[in-house]
């Protein structure tokens, strides 16, 4: 159960709000396959992990949703750019927690990949959930030996969408990249793009969540995880 917290939390941090010098749709919905590089029989754990992770996002605001635990457990990051806030909402069972942070902090979970080297690779182009996407090789020892590919959009109208990631160096909103969490190598791949509305409500403080500090957000997904 302490792995399987940890990794949904993590899932969660790794998606962004974003920069888009050609414009694009300002609002709607992103959902992404997430592949496991290890079998359920190499790591029995894998069997409970989500499947997808959804992004919803309107006029630069964001908020990515992960559920696990057969709907038990919820973790969401909204992000809030005109209020410079960001808030992580965590519900387990009946009990709802959320904390408050500056929009430039670091979401809870990012693992420290400053040796990442990224070069790009704006020539070599493909298709995801039909927008348009661009090539970048990295380099990071710690996901893996060998370059591998990550592809990002312009296509999609976020600010800064990957400021508060090992993935700053990227301007464009990911559509398909590798990361490594708790020792568990998977890939992102966008899927879908819903251009349907979203309320502003996806973005606002619930007010029926208690608010507590980050340390103490954690202390209570350690007591869960035990």
């Amino acid at each position: 159960m302490r792995n399987l917290t940890i990794i949904l939390l993590l899932l969660s941090s790794i998606f962004f709000s974003a920069c888009n010098e050609q414009g694009g749709p300002k609002e709607g919905e992103l959902i992404y396959k997430i592949t496991y590089l290890q079998s359920e029989r190499e790591n029995p754990l894998v069997a409970l992990l989500p499947k997808t992770v959804s992004m919803r996002f309107k006029d630069d605001n964001t908020a990515i949703y992960v559920e696990g635990f057969f709907g038990t457990f919820q973790l969401k990051f909204i992000t809030n750019r005109k209020e410079k806030v960001s808030y992580t909402v965590l519900r387990i069972m009946d009990k709802k927690y959320i904390s408050v942070n500056h929009i430039d902090s670091l979401n809870a979970g990012y693992e420290d990949f400053s040796n990442m080297q990224i070069t790009k690779n704006p020539n070599d182009t493909i298709s995801f959930a039909g927008l348009l996407c661009y090539q970048a090789r990295v380099l990071c020892a710690q996901m893996s030996d060998t370059a591998v590919s990550v592809y990002y959009t312009y296509d999609i109208d976020i600010e800064e969408p990957n400021s508060n990631s090992p993935y700053s160096q990227i301007d464009g909103v990911l559509a398909k990249f590798q990361t490594r969490v708790a020792g568990i190598d998977m890939v992102f791949e966008l899927v879908e793009f819903n251009n349907i509305q979203i309320d502003d409500s996806e973005f606002i403080f619930p007010t029926d969540y208690e608010e507590i500090t980050n340390q103490e957000l954690n202390e209570i997904l350690e007591s869960f995880q035990e």
